[in-house]
């Protein structure tokens, strides 16, 4: 029987829920995410109140996608995708 790739560890040491659920609280990603999830464009005044780095997310919208609900953004250079590390795992990921 194998197992939910959500439950295994993936490269990053992080197995895809605690991605998913650590992504989903990162107000940052809240909506780039919601973008991918339902279409829903963010209304002017939230963009206008968001963070620089949510605007940029949003401004490059067509950069990112999920996989296995997992944020990830496309390299300007190539198809590889980079996981978009939420602030909550960015500390762990460059121990």
């Amino acid at each position: 029987m194998q197992e939910s790739t959500a439950e295994i560890p993936t490269c990053w040491g992080f197995t895809l829920e605690k991605l998913q659920v650590e992504q989903s609280k990162d107000k940052d990603l809240t909506i780039i995410i919601e973008w991918l999830l339902k279409g829903k464009e963010p209304d002017e005044g939230i963009l206008f109140l968001a963070s620089p780095e949510a605007k940029y997310y949003w401004v490059n919208k067509e950069l990112f996608q999920l996989s296995d609900g997992v944020l990830f953004k496309q390299k300007l250079s190539s198809k590889d995708l980079e996981l978009v590390v939420p602030n909550s795992l960015q500390e762990q990921t460059l121990v």
